[in-house]
């Protein structure tokens, strides 16, 4: 593989993970946390995420349990999670917050699929926009007679076959994610 494409993977590798991150956000058949740690609370007279006010668990596969770590704010991360409208059930027994993910309908699945769906393109669309800056770079290069026209060819041709490997990771992560939502 060229190096000026090769120099260039990390950028790929980071809109891969970026897209794994997003994609976590997105709710399925069962509880994580990442699905409220990083709500913005008010508390302390500003606004912190919840990871860094509560310690976060899932004893159960449709529950959260939020534990402040300071007692005397459990109210205003109630008051967060409820202002957040994340359609849970929330119990604050004055110590801990459980939050119970309700069953999924055919019509939440397949609302959350639309929005797994546009955070999948977005993801492509970040892959293309890096991809026609390395093409630029690549065309730069021989213009400026640092590579010649049969080395950008073979940059193009590596650069193309990387895409393709992250646009099936991109495919792969999406039915990964589908088959979380759909599955009853």
């Amino acid at each position: 593989m060229m190096p000026i494409v090769i120099e260039h993977k990390p950028e790929f590798d980071r809109a891969i993970e970026h897209l794994k991150t997003e994609l976590t956000s997105v709710r399925s058949n069962r509880a994580t946390p990442s699905l409220v740690e990083d709500l913005k609370i008010e508390t302390y007279g500003s606004e912190m995420r919840l990871k860094e006010l509560a310690s976060l668990a899932v004893p159960e596969p449709r529950t959260i349990v939020v534990q402040p770590w300071d007692k005397t704010i459990i109210k205003d991360i109630e008051k967060g999670l409820a202002k957040a409208d994340l359609n849970l059930g929330m119990a604050n027994d004055g110590s801990v917050i459980r939050l119970t993910l309700p069953p999924l309908t055919e019509e939440t699945r397949q609302a959350l699929i639309k929005v797994m769906n546009q955070k999948l393109e977005a993801g492509r669309v970040q892959i293309r926009q890096i991809r026609e800056k390395v093409r630029e770079q690549i065309i730069k290069a021989e213009k400026e007679k640092k590579i010649t026209e049969d080395d950008r060819f073979q940059a193009q041709k590596d650069l193309d076959e990387l895409i393709k490997d992250y646009t099936e990771q991109i495919s792969n992560l999406g039915r990964r994610k589908e088959e979380e939502i759909t599955t009853v």
